[in-house]
């Protein structure tokens, strides 16, 4: 009888460190997901574009910008405007980045690193869009 509750509580520490592990492994994962910058892991000072697409209205999560300017390449459809804003999420400042229709590049600046969204808003809501960004050059130290 003491050998099998032995066994029993030996089963139920296994459990509950499997269980354990597989939390901290999700955790773990989910947090490196939250914090990870769009970096070159062979050259780390270059940072990999961030691709967006979609059709109508939305607010995107652009992740941790850093201070440079940014060049956006864009695709929408020829007849319809679409903007773009970008807004800093620690202070809620939004500045319009692109007001374009069609297929080109452009640039615009982030003066504040750290954490943006950008608000897509097609003329038409039915309408599709892609455009990708990605940083050119560091801003200069005043």
């Amino acid at each position: 009888m003491e050998g099998s509750q032995t066994a029993a509580q030996l089963a139920d520490l296994v459990l509950i460190a499997l269980i354990g592990f597989g939390l901290f492994t999700a955790l773990g994962i989910y947090a490196a997901r939250r914090t990870r910058m769009p970096l070159d892991d062979r050259h780390p000072d270059v940072h990999l574009p961030l691709r967006f697409q979609g059709t109508g209205e939305a607010r995107l999560e652009a992740e941790r910008l850093i201070e440079s300017t940014y060049r956006i390449d864009y695709q929408f459809p020829g007849d319809s405007l679409i903007k773009v804003e970008l807004i800093q999420c620690a202070t809620g400042d939004s500045t319009t980045i692109l007001l374009k229709r069609g297929k080109g590049v452009d640039s615009f600046v982030v003066n504040r690193a750290g954490r943006h969204l950008l608000r897509v808003e097609p003329l038409r809501e039915d309408v599709a869009w892609k455009f990708e960004i990605r940083p050119v050059g560091r801003r200069s130290s005043p």
